[in-house]
Order: structure tokens, then sequence, then C-alpha cells
């Protein structure tokens, strides 16, 4: 896989960590083509920076996801880096159940991935080569109070990413998936409630980019270590990523679920970490062992919900 600066294409730019994002990618020397709906900011974004170039589509309508792929291919070079960061977000309460809401929000998280997919996955397989970040969120562990089509669209993500992790990188194509937590942005400014461990998107950003060159499934854009964890308990899953030393692993893994008892309790979310499991004389397991989940409630039902 090429970590070079190349060129990238990043799908949902025109605001929040998609914006940030390609920003941070032009001054590490990408050449970027940034997508979104509307051309006005994605020209705004240009005008900043010459080395961002426009193509705007709409990740609902595939076709428009195959044609931007061809004329970036055409026109910048062969994509090495795909961010498929499209996102939408409205708030559910129980009393504004709304399954127009759950299609409008898994065409756009959900099936806008799987047309962008669809539009890279046969210009990388072609070169044996390429890196592809799906934006899900650490709402896709667990579903949140009022946002059941954003929480369920956001684990159909992370699920997706799980179930062609290992194909794709035996064929040379590294899929990963990017779990944000609250990052400040047009999603967001939505939400009515102080959000807890508050980001702004340009760190989200550089938190990508940091993990840019390395192998591993996920990408945690968060200030909760619980991207850690959840990274772990896919290795132990079968993720090729496996540390050689298997029973040291377990050991700190451990060490990091404790530690980060205190950090999530507020957040209501789950937490894995790995007991156990049978080891060979290499320290490579042989059985997953036990899972542990470690469960914590929200604060509050009513005043901590929205998206991340």
């Amino acid at each position: 896989m090429n970590t070079q600066p190349s060129v990238a294409w990043l799908v949902g730019a025109s605001s929040g960590i998609g914006q940030a994002l390609a920003f941070a990618l032009a001054a590490a020397g990408w050449k970027v083509a940034i997508s979104a709906r509307r051309i006005e900011p994605l020209q705004a974004m240009q005008s900043r920076n010459p080395s961002l170039t426009p193509y705007p589509l709409d990740v609902t309508d595939a076709q428009s996801l195959h044609e931007a792929a061809a004329a970036i291919t055409r026109e910048l070079g062969d994509i090495e880096l795909c961010v498929l960061n499209a996102g939408d977000y409205t708030p559910m309460p129980l009393d504004a159940f709304d399954p127009a809401l759950f299609r409008k929000l898994c065409e756009v998280n959900y099936l806008g991935m799987v047309n962008g997919l669809d539009a890279i996955l046969p210009l990388m397989l072609a070169r044996g080569r390429g890196q592809i970040l799906l934006t899900a969120s650490i709402a896709g562990y667990r579903g949140l109070p009022k946002s059941a089509p954003y929480s369920a669209s956001k684990a159909a993500v992370i699920s997706l990413a799980e179930s062609l992790h290992l194909e794709l990188k035996e064929r040379g194509v590294l899929l990963r998936v990017v779990n944000p937590g609250f990052v400040r942005s047009p999603l967001t400014d939505k939400n009515d409630f102080k959000m807890p461990f508050l980001m702004e998107a340009e760190d989200a950003a550089q938190a990508i980019m940091r993990d840019l060159p390395r192998q591993n499934f996920e990408i945690a854009a968060t200030h909760l270590r619980i991207g850690i964890l959840r990274r772990n308990h896919f290795a132990l899953l079968g993720n090729t990523d496996l540390p050689g030393n298997s029973a040291d692993w377990l050991r700190k893994n451990r060490q990091i679920a404790r530690a980060a008892t205190t950090a999530n309790r507020a957040m209501g979310l789950s937490i894995y970490s790995m007991e156990g499991g049978q080891l060979d004389a290499n320290g490579v397991p042989q059985s997953p062992g036990t899972v542990q989940a470690h469960m914590f409630r929200w604060s509050s039902w009513d005043s901590l919900s929205g998206t991340m």
C-alpha cells in the first residue's frame, strides 16, 4: 500500500471532519479531490488551497460516484486514498418515531458508503493497492437515546467494514473504519445539550492523519480510549494485525480496560476486553477466549443523546 502523498478522494468534504481532513491532506502534499452535493462550498475550499479539486456528487446516486471516480482518475491520477465521509443526522425522540427518517439516514450514512465502495473498489482491486476509510461513529457501538436512525446506520457501517476488511487486505486494499466521538460540525450543532469530550474538527482530522501510515483496522478520532478496546476485540476475533507476543498483549489489554473504566462511566458505552484464550507455543491465540463487556448507563437518558 502506498502511503506517500498522491491522489486522495474525499467524499463528504464540505464541512466538519471532511473539510478539515481535506485541508490537512493538501497541507501534507496530497492532491485532493473533494466531493459533496453542493459545488459552492467546494469552490470556496479550492479558493483557499488550489490542491483541492471539486467533484460534486450525491452519494445516494450511485452513477454520480462512478462518474466522479472516473473523472478523478483521468484528470488527477490513480486514487490511492478514498475517504467516504458523507453523513446526515436528525434526532428522533420516541414520540416522533418516523420510518421515513430511518430510510433517509440509511440511504446516506450506510448505502452511501456502499455506493462509494462500488465506485472505488474495482479501481483499487485492479491495481492491487489502495486505502479506504469509512467514517462511522462510536455511536455505532451502542444505540443512543433519541438517535435510533443515526446509531443504527453507523452500526451498519462498522459491520460492513469488519465484514470486508480481511478479504480486501488479502488483495492489497486496506479498508478501515474511522469512529469519531462528538466533533463540532453542522450536524452536532443540532444538539441542545452539553456534549462530553467535544473535539474540534481539526483535532479529529489530525488524529486521522497520524494513523494514515498504519495498518490498524480502526481509527478512533476521539478523546476517549474506547477505540483501542474495540480494535483489540476485533483483532482477537481474527485480525491479521495481532501483535506477535499475544500473552503480553492480553495483559496490557486488561490494564487498558481498568484504566478506561472511569473515563467511560459517564458515556454509557460498552467497552470490551479479552480474558484468557488458548495460546500456542508462539503465543498466538488458538481460541478467542472470553469477551468481557463493561456496561455503563447514561447519567441522564433525557439530556445525553445525539450524534457522535
